[in-house]
């Protein structure tokens, strides 16, 4: 089969079902045109049907897990009986302490003669002396002068005795007096008082031995 030629701008091909033809336009600018011809289509091929995909394989059921196999019971160890207490040995019998030798008796010494009586010591007899200070204010708190002194008196007995001996001293100016040749002087008592002019009397005061 023979086709024109024509100069043409472009040539363009089509590729129809794996064959190749040549498709020439015409020229627009000619007047000759020639007879058209008619290319053979072929028949579209049919595809073949896609092959399926098989189904997926099942999955394996999950196995289970065995029971677990229960441990024995222990084995209770026996307990074994306890060793007897011995018995206690015997304590040995004391041995007997032998009795101590007595101590000889002491060989008494000689009682000695007693001693002679004393003879008897004739009463001491010793001189007392009194001491005392003039008083300067009453009782109340007055004052008092020289001039209004009466003078002394002391009294004096044994612890024998029930009344006192009273001596008067009118001199208001001694301070003190002395009795001589006084027997066992140490249980006399002796105890002086002012008076005044009035023969008003202050309060005996014990004298102490110095």
């Amino acid at each position: 089969m023979k086709t024109r030629q024509f100069l043409t701008p472009a040539l363009m091909t089509i590729v129809l079902a794996g064959c190749q033809v040549d498709i020439t336009p015409l020229d627009s600018g000619g007047s000759d045109s020639g007879p058209m011809v008619n290319v053979p289509v072929p028949a579209p091929v049919p595809l073949p049907d896609p092959t399926p995909s098989p189904d997926p394989a099942p999955a394996p059921a999950p196995t289970p897990d065995p029971a677990p196999t229960p441990a024995p019971d222990p084995i209770p160890i026996p307990t074994p009986d306890p060793d007897p207490t011995p018995d206690p040995a015997p304590v040995p019998a004391p041995t007997p302490v032998p009795d101590p030798t007595p101590a000889p008796d002491p060989i008494p010494d000689p009682t000695p003669d007693p001693a002679p009586a004393p003879d008897p010591v004739p009463n001491p007899r010793s001189t007392v002396t009194l001491y005392w200070s003039a008083p300067m204010e009453r009782v109340n708190g007055e004052a008092m002068k020289a001039n209004e002194i009466g003078g002394y008196e002391i009294r004096y007995k044994k612890a024998s005795d029930s009344l006192y001996s009273n001596l008067v001293l009118n001199n208001r100016n001694t301070d003190q007096h002395s009795f001589i040749d006084i027997e066992t002087a140490e249980l006399v008592s002796f105890e002086v008082a002012v008076f005044d002019t009035d023969g008003i009397y202050s309060d005996f005061v014990t004298a102490v031995a110095n």
